[in-house]
């Protein structure tokens, strides 16, 4: 990916996507039930283009939802999409306009836990999942607490801009995929840090773990930080409510991290992230491909 800051941003072949971020940037100024008519009307037309990520999310709902009948999969499929594509819109609504009027919003449950963990003057992971309002429910729960997130830069540098240039409004630090060292830092000094390990980055930094019964690679991330910062693991999960436009955030209580086992870790993460997907399933980003690795012998899922 080119650093947005060593490229020029004016240079003509950016100017279509600077057309997109101007619809982008009004499109935060709409209301909440326009939003939820132009994702949908967005998943209708784009299902050609997204026809593959359609595939992956019916393959990997059926997996995990077996007693599920086949229309009520691509239903669900649909819904997901859609929710999806409304959190992105979410996102940017966040990034451009103030938090301040989203308090009365939002219900979160469970804080009690993070002061808990502070107070001992540990830091805390956030440990979370891909919901589809992800990007919004960290700049929700900014409101309550400064925190830091993880994060993975767009290729399109004016676009990385766009993101980043609203990001910096509520997110204390960035961190990106591989800077282990930064996250331990920032965990040491006392911070919270905004992590969601549910996504399959290959075998390599990986151990496979039950997730909805079925063996998915699972990074090592969050034993690494709780061992050497001393850290405690929270788990959150956010959603929307459909019809009012309101969001809550659910802060449980710490997992038993480290175990002195990876399989065990990344076993009580998965379950635990398993329990709040049960909850709304259709507001998970099922069209990732979460179990493109696989063990050894086994046969690929897609």
């Amino acid at each position: 990916m080119e650093n947005s800051s060593t490229v020029n941003l004016a240079h003509p072949r950016y100017w279509p996507t600077w057309v997109g971020v101007g619809l982008l940037y009004l499109s935060a100024y709409l209301p909440y039930s326009a939003h939820k008519k132009l994702s949908k009307g967005l998943a209708c037309a784009l299902k050609p283009l997204l026809k593959s990520r359609w595939n992956i999310a019916e393959r990997n709902i059926s997996a995990c939802f077996p007693g599920m009948r086949p229309e009520q999969v691509k239903e669900l499929a649909a819904k997901s999409v859609e929710s999806t594509l409304l959190g992105y819109l979410e996102s940017v609504r966040s990034w451009c306009r103030p938090l301040e009027p989203y308090r009365e919003r939002v219900n979160i449950e469970g804080l009690e836990h993070v002061a808990t963990a502070l107070e001992s003057g540990k830091g805390v992971v956030m440990a979370g999942g891909h919901f589809s309002i992800l990007d919004l429910a960290g700049a929700l729960f900014s409101l309550y607490y400064p925190l830091n997130i993880t994060y993975r830069p767009l290729d399109n540098p004016v676009m990385n801009w766009f993101m980043m240039r609203g990001r910096k409004k509520w997110a204390k630090g960035f961190y990106e995929p591989k800077d282990m060292r930064g996250y331990i830092s920032c965990l040491k000094r006392g911070e919270i840090l905004w992590y969601a390990p549910d996504q399959d980055f290959g075998s390599h930094h990986s151990v496979f773990a039950p997730f909805f019964g079925i063996p998915a690679a699972t990074v090592k991330g969050l034993t690494i930080m709780a061992r050497r910062s001393g850290a405690q693991v929270l788990t959150a999960s956010f959603f929307r409510k459909e019809d009012t436009g309101e969001y809550s955030i659910r802060i449980r209580p710490p997992l038993d991290i480290p175990t002195g086992s990876y399989e065990e870790d990344a076993a009580a993460f998965n379950l635990r992230l398993e329990e709040e997907i049960k909850r709304e399933p259709s507001q998970y980003y099922w069209v990732h491909r979460r179990f493109k690795s696989r063990p050894p012998n086994e046969p690929s899922f897609y």
